[in-house]
């Protein structure tokens, strides 16, 4: 991904989305950090969505959706 697109825009919520489909639970909270400080809007929901739910029992990223302050957390 981060090849394909070159030095262009990649919205901050895809990577850790990858992150997760490859294995790599670390790159996927760091990526997450990122996502949330560059305050992309496609983590509203970031709570109940299933493809993080692998992601749940991990307090960093318990800590994130509390920062986040939405449902789910």
């Amino acid at each position: 991904m981060k090849r394909r697109v070159g030095g262009g825009y990649l919205e901050p919520s895809f990577m850790p989305i990858a992150h997760i489909g490859l294995g790599e639970r670390d790159d996927a909270l760091a990526s997450l950090d990122k996502a949330y400080a560059q305050r992309s809007m496609n983590l509203v929901g970031i709570g109940q969505l299933p493809w993080f739910d692998n992601l749940r029992s991990d307090p960093r990223f318990q800590d994130l959706v509390r920062r986040m302050k939405f449902p789910g957390g």
